[in-house]
């Protein structure tokens, strides 16, 4: 009886390989089939969270990682017809986030947050003086950076450890293009003399200004004469003789 002609290995590993690659397309069909048809019913949808905001119809959520939109030139992006308000893309000329409004595309490029490359904690200006028990006024404390980017800081606002009782506040702004000088306005009332040291961040530096609190002037005394009242006495003559009044 003639045998039956055994399979070559190659062709099993063929089948195998097709069978298990269809088995692979079928199970990504089946996973965008039930995102699709959960978004159909509920209206929304989530990635990286199973309870997406009631206000948003796709919510991503993560904390490592971040939303990448399509990336494009400029010719690449007037090629797109009939843009629809709202639509937005990366501009790789200009380095900015592209939305088209009505009828034209508008850049939104915002302020870089600001850097310094050094800053000088130790070299610094200094006006006015600080004594404890007395309030702060006209005291302030300028400190200088180099290499700033230009962009923007939030200022900063930090209290006074080893002496208590200050503040030191740096006003929101924006860094100048390479150097510059940021001015720390002190106020408040130090409770002891000592060392008030001031700590921050800015600019991805962090930084220690120090200010000297001298200790309280004791009031000058009152002279003997002015602290003990001097009494003056008064004679008064009666029909019992001259009588004393103070």
């Amino acid at each position: 009886m003639p045998h039956a002609a055994e399979e070559h290995p190659s062709h099993a590993i063929g089948y195998n390989y097709r069978k298990g690659n269809l088995k692979y397309r079928m199970k990504n069909l089946l996973c965008i089939m039930g995102l699709v048809l959960c978004s159909t019913a509920v209206g929304q949808m989530g990635i990286g969270t199973n309870t997406p905001n009631a206000s948003s119809i796709l919510e991503l959520k993560t904390t490592n990682k971040g939303f990448l939109p399509p990336r494009m030139t400029d010719v690449q992006r007037d090629s797109i017809v009939a843009p629809v308000t709202g639509l937005t893309i990366f501009n790789t000329n200009s380095g900015c986030l592209n939305i088209y409004i009505d009828t034209a595309w508008f850049e939104f490029c915002g302020v870089p947050v600001g850097t310094i490359a050094a800053i000088s904690c130790t070299d610094t200006v200094q006006t006015g003086s600080l004594q404890a028990g007395v309030a702060a006024t006209g005291v302030s404390t300028v400190l200088r950076y180099t290499n700033a980017n230009g962009g923007s800081h939030n200022g900063v606002t930090v209290n006074s450890t080893g002496v208590a009782g200050l503040t030191a506040t740096l006003a929101a702004g924006s860094f100048a293009k390479g150097a510059g000088e940021l001015v720390f306005a002190i106020s408040g009332t130090p409770v002891s003399a000592g060392e008030a040291a001031f700590t921050f961040s800015i600019g991805g530096k962090v930084c220690t200004i120090t200010r000297q609190v001298a200790a309280q002037t004791p009031a000058p005394a009152l002279p003997l004469a002015a602290a003990v009242p001097r009494l003056k006495t008064v004679f008064s003559t009666t029909s019992s003789g001259s009588t004393p009044r103070f």
